[in-house]
């Protein structure tokens, strides 16, 4: 199957877990990417968007958690291969709190 690109909401839902996790926030790190994993298979499927059973499952979505962990702390944790979404959205996270948080709110109202 093809692969499908990530898109914002998406971006600003993982870059949220991680700045949680990183706040402490988050005590079941596996458990919270196993539900975001969830959550974004249903926005898929309400979106009409076909997939298969490696769509956003809970290896990928580790390894694009590393890759924003690798993003926010300058190369000293995490994944290296960071997408240009990836770096926008924590860039977004930091600089544009308010664009930010409307679009994880607007997430959160349509598929939680």
């Amino acid at each position: 199957m093809k692969r499908i690109k990530w898109e914002l909401e998406e971006a600003v839902a993982i870059v949220d877990l991680y700045f949680r996790f990183e706040r402490g926030t988050v005590s079941d790190l596996k458990s919270e990417l196993s539900e975001l994993s969830r959550i974004l298979n249903r926005r898929a499927d309400m979106l009409g968007i076909v997939h298969d059973e490696k769509f956003r499952n809970l290896n990928g979505i580790t390894c694009v958690f590393q890759n924003v962990r690798y993003y926010a702390t300058n190369g000293r944790r995490g994944l290296s291969s960071v997408g240009k979404l990836q770096r926008d959205t924590v860039s977004m996270y930091r600089n544009e709190p308010e664009k930010f948080n409307a679009i994880l709110e607007s997430f959160r109202e349509k598929y939680c």
